[in-house]
């Protein structure tokens, strides 16, 4: 961004009642002034944050009035304004004039929009990044089930780049050699202690009580957001899924995306535990008394449909289809892994792979392998890759009498 670019927007924020408030090094500078609201002006700050616009200029509130009290959409941490998906409109670098004043536009009809309507649907990831989580828990699942009806458990899985994540699954055996062939190594595991709960109501949340830090905060956050869910919520503590557990993990199925919470529940001694484990309505209220600290995350999707299936929408996979590859050189070879990212060997399929031939020198260049397969089987190197990289239910064949498309 040019000197005479950032004079420019200096001299179009004056002339809109903005005042220059904190230069910072580098890209970030901070303007405060107000912004139309119901008759009078609501005061802000205006931080531009990138002069290259890959982040939207930041709108902060620095005093919130009556009307936006409470669980509000589009009002984050610190009452920043979610005023603009970045992703659905184009920020030009070299209008910046444009841009600033397309997003002061758009703030004071957000303000406008959420003082009058919570309902109002969100920006895309807006809540997620309230949520602020570091923890993030894939979900691997194997079958199809209907939310909230489906067995879910957690596995304690170290990945070989990130330990200590928690894979939520309805196939643990399953799940765990899956990721066992990658190099991750699993843990304990909780059996059926997840729980998914399902809404169409856009999640809010009140900047003056956030975030939630234990159960009840959870309880009262819900009340305001969805008393439906709350009362579901509410009722499931006293169900079999809380019973002899002692970790209980949520997740919530949202306009906004997945995310969730777990927590943990400690007895006295066994003797408590086996009686709370025959009665249901004191083992919830002891886990309301006890109120423990939660841990919030946020959900991935690790589950092969997706994996192999996010990059074709609407389209046939090739899971659960018998496959065989004759051949593993260096179209075979390729092949192979391209067959694998589209599901093959998934979902009760399979994937076999035939060569009788070694890796050589010569081969290197233009083949899937590396120096550490040198003189190794083809069909097998290439098995034991898919298995690092996906748990591929593949199989080697290297017999001196192969039948190359039918051909003897």
């Amino acid at each position: 961004m040019t000197e005479p670019s950032r004079r420019g927007v200096h001299r179009f924020l004056e002339s809109e009642g903005f005042t220059l408030s904190a230069p910072h090094k580098g890209t970030k500078t901070t303007y405060k002034g107000s912004l139309p609201f119901r008759g009078r002006t609501i005061a802000v700050c205006l931080d531009i944050v990138d002069w290259d616009f890959k982040q939207r200029p930041e709108v902060r509130l620095i005093e919130r009035p009556p009307e936006l009290a409470g669980f509000r959409p589009h009002l984050g941490v610190g009452s920043s304004l979610c005023y603009l998906d970045r992703e659905s409109v184009y920020m030009d670098r070299y209008d910046p004039v444009r841009v600033i004043g397309r997003c002061l536009v758009e703030a004071e009809k957000t303000l406008e929009d959420i003082a009058g309507d919570k309902r109002r649907i969100d920006v895309h990831g807006e809540f997620l990044a309230n949520w602020r989580s570091k923890v993030q828990f894939p979900m691997m699942l194997w079958e199809h089930g209907e939310i909230g009806k489906r067995a879910l458990s957690a596995l304690n899985v170290d990945f070989p780049h990130q330990a200590g994540l928690c894979v939520v699954t309805d196939a643990i055996e399953k799940t765990s050699s899956c990721l066992s062939s990658t190099g991750a190594k699993t843990h304990d595991t909780f059996v059926e202690c997840v729980v998914e709960f399902t809404t169409e109501k856009v999640p809010a949340i009140d900047p003056d009580q956030w975030p939630p830090t234990r159960l009840r905060d959870v309880l009262n956050w819900l009340e305001a957001w969805d008393p439906l869910l709350r009362r579901a919520f509410w009722g499931r503590l006293e169900s079999m899924w809380s019973k002899d557990k002692v970790l209980l993990a949520v997740i919530f199925c949202t306009p906004s995306g997945r995310f969730g919470f777990d927590f943990t529940i400690t007895y006295k001694d066994a003797a408590e535990k086996k009686r709370l484990a025959k009665h249901s309505s004191d083992r919830r209220q002891r886990i309301f008394n006890q109120n423990p600290s939660i841990r919030r995350f946020t959900v991935s999707d690790l589950s092969p449909t997706y994996v192999h299936g996010r990059n074709q929408p609407r389209r046939e996979t090739l899971a659960g289809k018998h496959i065989a590859v004759v051949g593993c050189g260096t179209v075979g070879g390729y092949l192979a892994t391209f067959l694998a990212r589209l599901g093959a060997g998934f979902d009760g399929g399979s994937l076999k792979l035939y060569d009788t031939q070694l890796l050589h020198p010569e081969n290197l260049g233009r083949h899937v392998l590396s120096m550490r397969d040198l003189y190794r089987n083809k069909a097998e190197g290439v098995v034991d890759l898919l298995s690092v990289e996906f748990g591929t239910v593949a199989h080697s064949q290297n017999s001196q009498h192969l039948l190359f498309f039918g051909v003897q």
